[in-house]
């Protein structure tokens, strides 16, 4: 996987959970419709998300792997340190 494969969306998701630890399809915020299918059949393939069971309502529950959660915590330090200057990215 190449870095510039995660979307926007994509890295929005992997924040979201980092934050809540697990999701269902239902219970993530980023992605409406079928787009979270197709997000996390990409990120299940690379390695960063894994379906770690079944909740009441028979909505599969997805969480981090290891190497998601070094991606993400290493993608908000990148971040982090290129904005601390207080720059938007706006010209």
């Amino acid at each position: 996987m190449h870095i510039t494969e995660l979307t926007p969306n994509n890295i929005k998701l992997l924040k979201q959970m980092q934050e809540k630890k697990v999701i269902t399809s239902r219970s993530q915020t980023v992605y409406g419709g079928l787009g979270f299918y197709g997000a996390s059949k990409f990120l299940i393939k690379h390695g960063i998300m894994e379906h770690i069971g079944t909740n009441d309502n028979r909505q599969k529950i997805y969480s981090l792997t290891e190497k998601g959660n070094k991606l993400i915590t290493m993608l908000i330090k990148v971040s982090e340190l290129i904005y601390e200057d207080g720059y938007d990215g706006k010209q």
